[in-house]
């Protein structure tokens, strides 16, 4: 398997999460992985049981992960076309005073 941009760094304290999946998409293609995140940010990508010890692991299972990927893919339609099908404004009910 080739080298990753992403090995795991020494040091720097104790992981906050560590996302482990069968399926998880990088550089070089797709393959089981564990994600190693630290202060919000991807200190490593290692192999799936090359772990390492955080305070929550998650479990993706064969769910895709594609990490540092964000999805810009968004729906607006308010205010937009009144056409569409169910374009009603979607608003949350007013509280009720208690």
């Amino acid at each position: 398997m080739p080298e990753t941009p992403h090995e795991p760094e020494h040091g720097g304290g104790e992981l906050d999460l560590i996302i482990r999946g069968r399926r998880v998409v990088t550089p070089e293609g797709e393959r089981a992985a564990a994600i190693q995140i630290r202060g919000g940010v991807i200190a490593a990508i290692t192999e799936f049981d090359d772990a390492g010890a955080a305070w929550a692991v998650y479990e993706a299972g064969n769910s895709v992960v594609m990490p540092g990927l964000v999805d810009t893919h968004v729906h607006v339609n308010e205010p937009g076309r009144t056409d569409w099908k169910d374009s009603r404004p979607r608003r949350a009910p007013p509280l009720r005073e208690a």
